[in-house]
């Protein structure tokens, strides 16, 4: 008599070399993400002295560098005043934005009045200056 013999099943493993190698290229990627947004503001705008000076925080922000010829640049882009209250709108998450501006020390100040006004007319009220705080000499 001969019994007909049921084929083996394997069984099906979880593979975990796949599944290493996705969360190491996902931390690869957040590191260069999170390097890169630390680089978007503009080197080449000289900071006035605050003695009591801040890192910027939070979530939706905007960095609006003002040089000392008057233009405004929002990295990597130039911007007129009359647009900016259109890219404030499109910029906010949750109807919340907040703006940081670093004007240069050499900048005129109704340059920095121009922005804060399109700040006004696009409803933002979380408006930040960037300052320089010189480290204590010892």
């Amino acid at each position: 008599m001969r019994f007909k013999r049921e084929a083996e099943e394997e069984e099906i493993g979880f593979q975990m070399a796949p599944m290493i190698d996705v969360i190491f290229q996902l931390i690869i990627f957040f590191m260069c993400v999170t390097t890169l947004s630390k680089l978007v503001v503009a080197e080449d705008i000289r900071l006035p002295l605050a003695e009591h000076s801040r890192e910027k925080k939070g979530a939706a922000e905007v960095v609006v560098n003002i040089y000392p010829d008057g233009t405004i640049s929002i990295l990597p882009d130039q911007y007129q005043v009359e647009e900016l209250p259109s890219f404030f709108e499109r910029a906010k998450v949750d109807g919340q934005l907040k703006v940081y501006i670093r004007g240069d020390r050499d900048t005129n100040f109704k340059e920095i009045v121009k922005v804060m006004d399109a700040c006004a007319r696009a409803d933002i009220w979380d408006v930040s200056f960037a300052t320089y705080q010189e480290e204590p000499k010892t």
